[in-house]
């Protein structure tokens, strides 16, 4: 019964924390829109496309009118975005692809949204050629809302992308820590290990030609694809070796199909995880130092949510 409630209430404060992570994501996505706002009405107001009316209040009522538009085209772009294209929140832990689809479609909204709304605007507050409901304004206004987008999309992107390489050196330490209490833990039981792991896999990669290597899965480190070769890393006689062998990586990961703890984590990569002894996060990305090797494995995105799951596993 005290299980049981115990299960409950971690269930209501995960509830209780991703509510409040939700309403935190929306507070600042809208921050960003604000912002935003702010910087496209600054370009409006500084080049001037339209004829201005001049200094006074016509002129703060029409500045007031363009803001009202870019806010309210950001509000409307958002609720097409949740509830026609039913895409998720705009926060970092969707990942970089689906973030960057959500904005473009975003940016697409926004876009006929402003250009309508300036256009609509301007027709009933200005006088002479931009007032006018024609396909020319149409396409003068839209091209400079488009410039305008580029610009605010180039800073976002920029600020997001550094958002990106907080998040993966967090994740990075985060599993560095389980690597080095693994560590720890197999220190601490190394006289049971022997009787606790199964027994090693053989493994043969042979080529189209005569050369092949032969290794067990615990000496096995890394493949790494050459042209027409493959480099085998792998310990012989307590040293790392390389060999190549006229093969492609696609013939290793099948030989490899049987050992779960051996998987392709880039185009031109597969490793064991088992070596792993740190991760490292970098502007290009997750890289894996291996244990017996000064080589660094590089993670590519397609790989990266299973090699994690992987390592954040406590007993590996």
């Amino acid at each position: 019964m005290v299980y049981t409630d115990l299960i409950v209430v971690k269930f209501h404060e995960k509830g209780v924390f991703l509510q409040n992570h939700h309403k935190l994501c929306h507070f600042f996505r809208m921050k960003e829109r604000f912002i935003s706002a702010l910087i496209g009405i600054a370009v409006l107001v500084v080049f001037q496309p339209f004829d201005f009316p001049e200094f006074g209040w016509s002129r703060l009522v029409y500045v007031a009118g363009l803001f009202f538009i870019v806010t309210g085209s950001a509000f409307l772009s958002e609720m097409a975005l949740r509830h026609v294209l039913h895409l998720p929140t705009n926060d970092i832990s969707i990942g970089e692809p689906t973030l960057v689809k959500r904005n473009i479609w975003y940016q697409v909204f926004n876009w006929v949204i402003i250009t309508i709304g300036i256009m609509l605007w301007n027709s009933a507050t200005l006088s002479g050629e931009d007032a006018a409901l024609s396909w020319l304004n149409f396409l003068k206004v839209g091209m400079m809302i488009l410039l305008t987008s580029v610009m605010i999309g180039a800073y976002w992107r920029s600020v997001y992308h550094g958002r990106f390489l907080i998040k993966d050196l967090e994740e990075a330490q985060h599993l560095n820590g389980i690597l080095q209490e693994r560590e720890r833990m197999n220190a601490k039981y190394e006289d049971r290990q022997p009787a606790m792991e199964p027994a090693p896999v053989a493994l043969h990669f042979a080529g189209a030609t005569k050369e092949k290597v032969e290794c067990t899965d615990r000496d096995f480190f890394f493949a790494e694809s050459d042209g027409n070769y493959v480099k085998i890393h792998y310990l012989m006689d307590g040293k790392s070796s390389v060999n190549a062998i006229r093969s492609s990586i696609k013939d290793v990961e099948e030989t490899i199909a049987s050992v779960s703890h051996i998987c392709r984590c880039h185009r031109a990569f597969i490793v064991n995880l088992k070596h792993v002894e740190s991760v490292e996060s970098r502007s290009s990305g997750f890289y894996l130092k291996l244990h017996h090797c000064e080589a660094l494995v590089p993670v590519s995105k397609t790989y990266r949510q299973h090699i994690k799951a992987w390592l954040n596993q406590p007993d590996g």
